[in-house]
């Protein structure tokens, strides 16, 4: 019984130590994503539209966006 028990609570440490690397993966791979965003869309904007306040207001809603998004 006691030998069931300890292979259960391995089992479910596993499993969430796995769960906390893809938790880790997937947010490291969203700040890479919105870095690459930003840098596309201020490249865009600059070319487009010379408004930095503009920019940077609606830069802070795409952000806010995509942290709710989650």
């Amino acid at each position: 019984m006691l030998k069931l028990l300890a292979i259960l609570v391995k089992r479910s440490k596993l499993v969430a130590w796995k769960t906390m690397v893809s938790s880790f993966a997937q947010r490291i791979t969203c700040v890479i994503t919105l870095g690459v965003n930003l840098i596309l869309k201020h490249s865009v904007n600059a070319l487009l539209n010379r408004s930095t306040a503009f920019y940077v207001i609606r830069m802070l809603l795409t952000k806010a966006v995509n942290r709710w998004a989650q």
